[in-house]
């Protein structure tokens, strides 16, 4: 991938335990904000993992530090990648959810090579993805299983007033100082979050992790 990396909320914080074990200088910014009325601050439902030169901070000698550890989704998924995420609101029943639409990455030399053939393909009969590609099939449904989950569990915090969400229209010049990650948010009220988003034995090995 040559373009930013971008990540589930609960990525981010799996990713920057690794680069402090590892000790790997990361830069990770913000994705897409809502606004919360009530703390009146921007909650973080994704976020971008910036690129070094073009290239991955945690690749090194063209190996992935991740791989064994845990590796992002979007990267597992690759070339079968979001092109678009809606984020929709429904002000009435204090719901939000996501819309994303999938495609294939020209950025794969393989896609690349067989572009024509495979958009053609894939546009008479989507299923075919699944066979073509099984296993980024799989973690691309599994990206929006954890994307469901959070927004899911969001909205219930909407409808219980804990918070009260508008979508992010301004420009808030870089202070991520006001920014919540929502996986942290939902951790306070929901403990068993980690277990939900199947990420719990993640998080047990990276405390095993020589510091």
């Amino acid at each position: 991938m040559i373009s930013p990396i971008t990540l589930l909320s609960c990525e981010e914080i799996i990713l920057n335990i690794i680069a402090k074990k590892l000790d790997i200088k990361i830069k990770i910014d913000p994705g897409y904000l809502v606004f919360d009325r009530k703390s009146n601050r921007y909650i973080a439902l994704s976020y971008i993992l910036n690129l070094n030169n073009g290239k991955c901070p945690f690749l090194k000698d063209n190996k992935c530090l991740l791989h064994n550890i845990y590796k992002p989704l979007i990267c597992r998924a690759f070339p079968y990648i979001p092109r678009e995420v809606k984020y929709l609101y429904n002000d009435s029943l204090k719901i939000l959810i996501a819309k994303v639409n999938y495609g294939l990455s020209m950025k794969c030399p393989v896609i690349n090579n067989d572009q024509e053939y495979l958009n053609t393909l894939f546009n008479l009969s989507p299923s075919l993805i699944a066979k073509y590609m099984p296993d980024e099939y799989l973690s691309a449904l599994e990206m929006e299983r954890k994307r469901s989950i959070i927004l899911s569990l969001l909205s219930s915090l909407w409808q219980q007033d804990i918070v009260e969400l508008v979508p992010n229209k301004n420009n808030i010049n870089n202070n991520y100082n006001r920014v919540l990650n929502v996986y942290e948010l939902l951790r306070k009220y929901y403990p068993n979050l980690p277990y939900r988003l199947g990420i719990y034995k993640t998080l047990h090995v990276l405390r095993k992790l020589a510091p």
